[in-house]
């Protein structure tokens, strides 16, 4: 027999002194017998009982597991998609080291806090491409898929939202997403320079899906220089190029469809915010699972406190009417 729960040390030390002070009264109790020359048959039947079931209260507190039982267990949790934009202007060194090496930090994080959940991986910049299905095997993702990402990627420079909204919608309608299900989340992560096609049209059909966008603008609004490996991005006039984060189509996205907007930069990181509020949806049961557990036999035992709990009872009833 095993037990549910260990005793500590401070409730080792009550039971301890409970045991002695049971053992001083049956002592004294045996003494003061002996000096009116009387049996100790009747005296110690009602304190064996009340030693007898506080003993086995214990027991049904611990919980005592004997043998294995047969239960069903729901898996409930969530279905992530991360959409991340690695257009150029990611390799921007506002946010130390890099705009890219900052959310892939961040996104570790993310996908730990979500143990029970499927998580994929899109890439985007103008085009979008899907790199993770949902998956709950999350250490293939953060150990390489997230440590693979890079702006090289992707042929095109600039950023579509509407590509990576519509992949998404694409592979959540694949996988047989229904209507009233409130478990879909996309979690969109850009400077929010937005150079694509219109993404209204697909804001609404995610929308009408229940499917949630929480879009996060990674930048700072003063910007920098783009690195590359000739020195910095240049116009076609030699100017040097500054992109900055620019949040207005990450906050509409993040409207039209129910989501919210967050920030992520070297003084602000709203990361622990956005976990917070995905935690705080209502998940969805995407397995169930057979186990094989310890079965906890406390009412076996329960029954037996409350039997000698009524015997102890009615035994002090007939003695006080005697």
């Amino acid at each position: 027999m095993t037990f549910y729960l260990n005793l500590s040390w401070i409730e080792y030390g009550l039971l301890s002194l409970f045991v002695l002070t049971y053992l001083l009264y049956f002592f004294l109790l045996k003494r003061k017998a002996r000096q009116l020359n009387t049996s100790l048959r009747y005296q110690l039947l009602k304190p064996t009982l009340r030693f007898t079931y506080v003993g086995l209260l214990c027991i049904v507190l611990l919980g005592p597991m004997v043998g294995l039982e047969k239960k069903k267990v729901k898996v409930v949790g969530k279905d992530i998609m991360l959409a991340v934009d690695v257009s150029t202007s990611m390799n921007a060194v506002d946010i130390q080291p890099t705009r890219l090496e900052k959310i892939k930090f961040e996104l570790k994080h993310l996908i730990e806090a979500f143990k029970e959940s499927r998580i994929g991986l899109i890439v985007f910049s103008s085009e979008a491409a899907l790199q993770c299905p949902l998956t709950y095997d999350h250490a293939i993702i953060k150990d390489i898929f997230l440590q693979s990402l890079s702006t090289d990627l992707m042929a095109g420079g600039g950023t579509d939202f509407e590509q990576a909204l519509s992949l998404v919608l694409e592979k959540y309608q694949n996988d047989q997403l229904e209507a009233e299900n409130r478990g879909k989340v996309l979690i969109l992560l850009s400077d929010g320079e937005h150079f694509g096609n219109a993404y209204a049209k697909v804001t609404r059909e995610l929308a009408d899906l229940n499917i949630k966008v929480y879009t996060v603008g990674v930048g700072t609004v003063a910007g920098s220089a783009i690195p590359t490996r000739r020195g910095v991005k240049r116009d076609r006039e030699g100017e040097e190029i500054i992109t900055q984060l620019v949040d207005e189509d990450l906050r509409e996205i993040a409207a039209q469809t129910g989501g919210k907007y967050f920030l992520l930069n070297n003084t602000t990181n709203e990361v622990p915010q956005l976990i917070a509020q995905i935690q705080n949806m209502r998940g969805q049961v995407q397995d169930t699972r057979v186990l094989d557990t310890n079965a906890n036999k406390y009412r076996y035992f329960l029954w037996i406190v409350l039997f000698l709990v009524v015997l102890d009872i009615l035994i002090m009833a007939r003695v006080i009417k005697l």
